[in-house]
């Protein structure tokens, strides 16, 4: 059971707290702070003994959203769970729970200055990674790596999980102060209040021009094969880094008619 220390009161018994927190959403924090802390302690426990196995109390209230996570992990390609630790996975699982009536959110995730991790979830659809991308790029927020997830909520309508790397202010507070304009920004891109190549040129227009030989020595290269999937195409590019590269590069793929299931 959960304990909580007061500094004015000490230990305070389950019976005192747990009632009031599950009159109330405190429950669900709690509960996935119990979760992510339980499945933290248990990779480190099973370095020594492989086969141990945890049990966590879930009170009630928490059933409630039961049936939202296991669809949503569920819906997800084999490959998020490789690329994304266990404790991330639960609080990729709690956002997309909390974003889930909303056309689109976007949220701080690790932070490792000059770079930050930003995921976006949003209602899914042809282009979406191009209406991401100008928004970030009319930031002048620079991509390093991006992951592109969808899956089908229990609505029967497709959501998206994007989860990028990114380069941008060097303060934490200037990143939080980001995060309502690019929602905004997306909101207006989705609603189709504007147009994402009008939004992506500011930046774009502002970007530094390459000088010298280095910056012409590197000509871009398309390769399109299906060697490494059965089912879908792999197209490699290869090309000079620049401002607002990944915008443009997804905007090329969905004028040629073609939808982006994986970005690496």
């Amino acid at each position: 059971l959960m304990r909580w220390t007061c500094p004015s009161r000490g230990v305070v018994a389950p019976a005192e707290f747990i009632g009031i927190a599950e009159e109330s959403d405190l429950i669900v924090d709690m509960g996935l702070w119990a979760l992510r802390e339980g499945i933290r302690q248990l990779a480190r426990w099973r370095h020594d003994f492989p086969a141990l196995r945890l049990n966590l109390n879930i009170a009630p209230r928490q059933l409630l959203d039961r049936d939202f996570v296991s669809h949503f992990l569920s819906g997800l390609p084999e490959r998020y769970f490789y690329a994304n630790e266990p404790a991330a996975v639960v609080e990729h699982a709690r956002f997309a729970r909390d974003a889930r009536t909303r056309l689109c959110r976007i949220h701080l995730g690790a932070t490792s200055y000059p770079y930050f991790e930003l995921w976006v979830v949003a209602d899914d659809r042809p282009g979406l990674l191009a209406l991401i991308t100008s928004t970030l790029s009319h930031a002048r927020l620079r991509v390093r790596s991006a992951q592109v997830y969808s899956w089908f909520g229990q609505d029967g309508l497709s959501r998206s999980l994007d989860i990028f790397w990114v380069r941008g202010p060097d303060e934490l507070n200037a990143i939080r102060r980001l995060l309502p304009a690019l929602e905004h920004d997306l909101e207006r891109l989705l609603a189709g209040k504007v147009d994402p190549a009008e939004l992506a040129e500011w930046a774009l227009s502002g970007r530094p021009q390459a000088r010298g030989p280095a910056a012409s020595a590197i000509p871009t290269r398309v390769n399109v094969h299906n060697q490494s999937a059965t089912n879908h195409t792999v197209v490699e590019v290869i090309t000079r880094d620049r401002a607002g590269l990944l915008f443009l590069l997804s905007q090329t793929i969905q004028r040629a008619g073609l939808s982006i299931w994986f970005a690496k």
